[in-house]
């Protein structure tokens, strides 16, 4: 269905300009005259082009955004159509927009904000989502919106430090697959024609770099555009959820990064599963929630196995005390004293802090031994590459 932007006035006077989906120009103006609302304009609003709204996401600054203002202004005493209305005004992103008017029409027609973010799973998940129904069921949407936002933004700051701390290495190992790249296109190949028209017997490692360059050199735009399409073929796969699943598992495998995965997985777990404990979500749905949330296929394995033991009658303590393997006597001694005292949700919640400042130090540990390592590597690769180049180079001087 087209959407329609209005123009309406209020008994008082007060103009309203928002926008609303229907089939046809005269059910919009027949909705406003049923909310005492004087029509002043209703035009169809001109369609966005595909490339801006059809595939568009929801960026994470754009979701902490939206939670902590809606909190905010929720608590001011705006309604939340007005609400939604004004942040979607002050965005750039046309879907984002899109999705937030589709929201807020929702919600004009007596539909619940949780029913209304349901409609884009895409871009809300369902911990968002459970969160928000939890807040509307207890009449604390706006205290759960502001826990919502921080726990949010713990996790933009938590993937953010991580991204951070592996840039300079992708970086260092991009600049170096480049410049071999362009050795072997663009230089090599004048030295092998140098090479040829001589009978020098020229070393292993250096036959096999002039046969890659010969390869490169046949046609260098198309060697170029092949591995254009390799990067961009490896990044849309790698964003693909089951590809990203198997990837993350294989990583987890490799020793130095496998305590960092699980550090973040354990944060991810203590934080998830307490945010949705202290908004009155029962523990079984808390855990199967909390394992949607989870990256690893061996976490989300594990929460859901205990799930099942806890729906049998097994303790939570109990549930988890016995895959140590993964989640370690200090999480399971937190669920035990949260289990006695009626306070897992805190303990919870201060847990995961805790393992976000283990993320924090085995991130510093992990950069101060990964950049010396890479620099060894770079200067290997070009070295080998020069040595095999310059040792030719001397044999067919030595024989002139």
């Amino acid at each position: 269905m087209p959407f329609y932007e209005y123009t309406a006035a209020d008994s008082d006077g007060k103009l309203k300009t928002s926008e609303m989906e229907a089939i046809d120009r005269q059910t919009v103006i027949s909705y406003l005259k049923d909310q005492n609302l004087l029509v002043v304009s209703v035009k169809e609003k001109t369609p966005q082009p595909l490339g801006k709204v059809f595939g568009g996401k929801i960026s994470a600054v754009d979701k902490i955004n939206l939670t902590e203002n809606l909190s905010i202004m929720l608590r001011a005493g705006v309604n939340m159509p007005e609400a939604l209305e004004v942040i979607g005004r002050d965005s750039k992103n046309p879907y984002f927009k899109q999705v937030l008017s589709d929201i807020r029409f929702g919600l004009e027609n007596g539909k619940p904000l949780s029913e209304g973010l349901s409609n884009f799973p895409k871009d809300f998940n369902n911990v968002y989502i459970s969160l928000v129904k939890a807040g509307e069921a207890s009449g604390k949407l706006e205290e759960v919106l502001k826990e919502l936002a921080n726990q949010l933004k713990k996790e933009y700051n938590l993937i953010s430090k991580i991204k951070g701390a592996f840039a300079y290495p992708i970086v260092l190992v991009v600049g170096l697959v480049g410049v071999m790249i362009l050795l072997m296109t663009f230089v090599l190949p004048r030295l092998v024609a140098i090479f040829e028209g001589t009978n020098l017997q020229l070393p292993v490692t250096t036959r096999i770099i002039f046969a890659i360059s010969q390869v490169f050199s046949y046609s260098p735009i198309l060697t170029l555009l092949s591995f254009v399409v390799l990067a961009v073929a490896i990044v849309i796969l790698s964003r693909q959820k089951k590809v990203k699943q198997s990837l993350n598992q294989m990583v987890f495998h490799i020793p130095v990064i496998s305590n960092l995965l699980k550090q973040v997985e354990l944060t991810r777990f203590a934080r998830t599963l307490g945010n949705l404990q202290k908004s009155g979500i029962p523990i079984l749905r808390g855990l199967e929630i909390t394992a949607e949330a989870l990256s690893l296929k061996s976490f989300k394995n594990v929460t859901v196995e205990a799930k099942e033991d806890i729906a049998k009658g097994v303790s939570l303590t109990n549930a988890f005390r016995k895959k140590e393997s993964l989640f370690p006597q200090m999480i399971v001694s937190v669920m035990q004293v949260g289990e006695k005292t009626g306070n897992l949700d805190t303990l919870l919640l201060n847990l995961a802090d805790f393992y976000e400042e283990q993320v924090d130090n085995t991130l510093r540990n992990l950069a101060s031994l990964i950049e010396p390592v890479l620099l060894v590597i770079v200067g290997l690769a070009i070295g080998g590459m020069a040595i095999s180049i310059i040792l030719p180079i001397y044999q067919l001087m030595g024989s002139i």
